[in-house]
């Protein structure tokens, strides 16, 4: 059986609940071995114009 610990953070971040009415997001986090913050990080979309002048 695979460990919890060898998922990948995106499959991590989608078995924390929110609103999960027994265990915090906290503890969730902990459980899982996920940084609270990796759970509340929303990746910011690169605008292709910058993306543009960064590969000149």
């Amino acid at each position: 059986m695979k460990k919890i610990w060898d998922c990948p953070l995106a499959h991590k971040r989608l078995l924390v609940e929110a609103n999960y009415p027994t265990i915090s997001l906290s503890r969730q986090c902990n459980l899982l071995d996920l940084a609270r913050s990796s759970w509340y990080y929303k990746p910011v979309e690169v605008d292709l114009c910058k993306l543009y002048l960064m590969n000149l």
